[in-house]
């Protein structure tokens, strides 16, 4: 084993905070759509797609999740806390799939543009960034998060 891989304790570890995330980010953004009538595919609602994508993630079927993410976006791209839980999708998908890492900075990158003072985004860019093996740029996501 490379010094520079994790154990699977500190995986889990990551996982789990990962996912408390996104129920956490979730459970704000419920809130805040309670007042937004937007429909989209099949006449779903953005928040129709938040709980189907929290519903999947919670079940670890970050495939599933990140599609749901994307629809809501489909109704509000500019919605900071969307982008958020579609880059957390992306990056869990980048565990077995490090392509996928572009596809969670880009929406990372949108979140913090579009809701700038989200901790989670600043530290979620880091750990990608470590992930990546790319520490230098790591460093100055750590010190907003």
């Amino acid at each position: 084993m490379k010094g520079t891989q994790k154990k699977p304790q500190q995986r889990l570890a990551w996982r789990s905070i990962k996912t408390t995330a996104i129920a956490t980010l979730s459970a704000g953004f419920l809130l805040a759509c309670a007042q937004t009538p937007a429909k989209t595919e099949a006449n779903f609602s953005i928040r129709d797609w938040l709980n189907s994508g929290k519903f999947a993630a919670e079940n670890q079927d970050w495939t599933a999740a990140q599609s749901a993410f994307a629809n809501a976006l489909k109704a509000d791209l500019s919605n900071g806390y969307l982008q958020t839980l579609n880059g957390l999708a992306y990056d869990q998908l980048s565990y077995n799939d490090i392509s996928q890492a572009e596809f969670a900075q880009v929406a990372y990158d949108n979140a913090q543009d579009l809701a700038p003072g989200q901790y989670w985004v600043s530290l979620m860019q880091g750990f990608l960034a470590l992930r990546r093996n790319e520490p230098a740029a790591a460093i100055p996501h750590f010190p907003n998060a």
